[in-house]
């Protein structure tokens, strides 16, 4: 018996030199579009009382300029990881006194490089070919090219063209460069246990 299950994949990127400027600045992105949406989430929270929604942030966030540096889908995802964050911290907060808010994505004055998120309309995936093209957003896009092309290997045991579907590509920086986790729907086979 099969069962539908969601699992990610971590792979390294092979042609990191080419594409490792173009990933900095969407993951540079990525932590403007939190930081501008956590400052907006501040003051609404002290004007009423309340902090906002996912959907309230994301309205206001769309007037944005740092909103088009990234894929629409890619920067929806950011506000949805911060409303989540929100949630987590108010429902700690009714447990622990000692828990804080989500923070700005800051490190002195400067920005880390946020994962960023590729939904499905912000990815293209070439399977046979190990390769996967990353939409950029407006703002970033230049005279050559409105993706990054990236070349990937995963572990040898993992076969990418063989899973039902990619869900979402992360680029993520772990550190010291850039790793591409694949979001896929595979197709799980489970033992049979015999019943008397």
């Amino acid at each position: 018996m099969a069962i539908e299950a969601t699992r990610t994949y971590v792979s390294s990127i092979q042609n990191h030199r080419q594409v490792r400027d173009g990933l900095d600045s969407l993951g540079n992105s990525a932590s403007k579009i939190w930081n501008v949406a956590r400052w907006t989430a501040d003051r609404i929270w002290d004007a009423t009382g309340e902090i906002p929604d996912g959907g309230v942030l994301k309205s206001y966030m769309k007037n944005r300029e740092c909103w088009k540096d990234l894929n629409a889908q890619s920067s929806q995802k950011v506000i949805e990881e911060l409303s989540d964050a929100f949630q987590s911290w108010f429902d700690l907060r009714h447990k622990f006194d000692e828990a804080n808010p989500p923070g700005y994505r800051k490190h002195g004055d400067t920005r880390p490089k946020s994962t960023v998120t590729f939904k499905e309309d912000g990815f293209k995936h070439d399977p046979e070919n190990n390769r996967v093209r990353l939409s950029k957003g407006k703002n970033l896009k230049d005279h050559r090219s409105d993706f990054l092309l990236c070349e990937y290997q995963t572990r040898p045991d993992v076969d990418l063209s063989e899973v039902n579907s990619v869900q979402n590509v992360r680029a993520v920086w772990n550190g010291d460069e850039w790793e591409l986790h694949f979001v896929c729907k595979v197709a799980l086979e489970m033992p049979c246990f015999a019943t008397d």
